[in-house]
């Protein structure tokens, strides 16, 4: 090792001068090592709030309200019309959650959705147009090809479990009394994001950041049309697939 001496200096003048280099030099590590403790410091508290993000995000997902659940959307007037995906569904939205002034909407031929429109006594026009759309296009009729198709409308107390042969399946049920038509339903949705989350809604209605419209027909098989709405709306197959009915589609892109 060596050692530069200062020449006129004696010994101890020269310990002095590295004595106080090498103060200088433990003074400038030891703040080098403050700085680099402070650095990781504020690195964890940066992942940690990172985690208290993620965690509040999940947190919110899993805070759906009830008619989440469903198929679902909301009309301009700001009511909630919902349909089941199933005969368990079916027999589930009206049994838990339809009210004396809801309205009962089922597509005029055997297969299909129930829907039901909150408040549906007080809606307009448009608005029971709307779920009558949503109900056509979550039927058979759709899986069938039609383009059209009659969808009629009741209230609570004209639904019935029994009827002249007996008692009706799970998820089926008699009308009594009066029906409000809507004949030639013109099948369509529209699926969009909005608010982070992926829903359908009537082809009439369209209140989505980004969406795309489906209607029955044409060369596209569902797991097709799966992929190309996944990729437009940026979203996965589990958000996407449950809100295409079944049979062929024709895709537009709304905006």
């Amino acid at each position: 090792m060596k050692i530069r001496l200062f020449i006129g200096k004696n010994a101890k003048e020269n310990a002095d001068i590295y004595y106080s280099e090498g103060k200088k030099f433990k003074e400038k590590a030891m703040k080098a090592e403050e700085a680099i403790k402070d650095i990781d410091r504020r690195i964890k508290a940066l992942e940690k709030k990172k985690v208290e993000i993620i965690e509040k995000k999940n947190e919110i997902k899993k805070t759906k309200e009830w008619f989440e659940n469903y198929r679902w959307f909301r009309t301009e007037k700001g009511r909630i019309c919902i349909a089941g995906k199933n005969a368990d569904e079916n027999e589930e939205i009206v049994k838990k959650y339809m009210e004396g002034k809801d309205l009962f909407f089922h597509a005029d031929i055997h297969g299909g959705s129930v829907a039901i429109l909150k408040d549906g006594i007080n809606a307009d026009i448009k608005e029971k147009i709307g779920c009558a759309v949503f109900a056509a296009s979550y039927s058979s009729a759709w899986d069938l090809g039609y383009n059209e198709v009659g969808v009629f409308a009741a209230k609570k107390e004209q639904l019935s479990k029994t009827v002249n042969e007996g008692n009706l399946k799970k998820g089926g049920f008699g009308i009594e009394g009066e029906r409000e038509w809507f004949k030639h339903t013109v099948l369509g949705l529209v699926i969009g994001r909005k608010d982070g989350s992926i829903s359908s809604a009537p082809w009439n209605f369209n209140d989505f950041e980004k969406s795309v419209e489906i209607r029955p027909g044409g060369n596209l098989n569902k797991t097709q049309i799966t992929k190309k709405v996944c990729d437009i709306l940026k979203a996965s197959d589990e958000e996407v697939s449950w809100l295409i009915p079944k049979g062929r589609y024709t895709l537009r892109i709304k905006r």
